[in-house]
């Protein structure tokens, strides 16, 4: 937890958690919302890909693992 706390701000998204799961609209990252683990419903503020990423410092994701099962539903 230390060395996380030196890089505090530099997480890709820097007000959501370390590791949090994040989408956006293709690569805008000005579209980034944290998913929850509760089902949630969201409405795109633009037509694009979801793009989903673990919120990571950008040079890091080299050494992270695993997996997450995410379903997506089109309501709309």
């Amino acid at each position: 937890r230390w060395l996380l706390a030196l890089f505090e701000r530099a997480r890709r998204i820097p007000d959501a958690n370390w590791f949090a799961l994040v989408c956006t609209v293709g690569e805008d990252e000005s579209t980034a919302f944290v998913m929850r683990e509760s089902p949630t419903e969201w409405e795109a503020p633009a037509t694009g890909e979801l793009c989903c990423f673990a919120n990571d410092h950008p040079a890091a994701y080299w050494n992270n693992s695993g997996h997450v099962d995410l379903d997506v539903t089109r309501i709309a």
